[in-house]
């Protein structure tokens, strides 16, 4: 199967939660903060691809702020991008 996605275009996925703030992370900005009890979202801009950061507790990053992020490559998730369909793991 892998040989055949050859040089599609495929779309990358990663839950919320499985995004972690990393010293040596990409840098994301931060566009607003919801703090919903017992977590905060952190909706985030990449390069201008819209991202969403779930983490326990409370936040005190604000509106503005630049967080280095990064997440575990064995939490992605890859779909085909044209038809949104997910790729199988293999």
């Amino acid at each position: 199967m892998a040989r055949e996605r050859e040089g599609a275009a495929v779309t990358l996925g990663v839950r919320p939660h499985d995004l972690r703030e990393l010293q040596d992370g990409a840098a994301a900005m931060v566009n607003v903060v919801e703090i919903t009890g017992e977590s905060t979202l952190l909706h985030l801009d990449w390069h201008g691809h819209a991202l969403h950061m779930q983490m326990a507790g409370r936040h005190a990053a604000g509106s503005g702020a630049t967080l280095n992020i990064g997440f575990n490559p064995r939490k992605i998730h890859l779909f085909d991008a044209e038809s949104g369909l997910r790729l199988p793991e293999n």
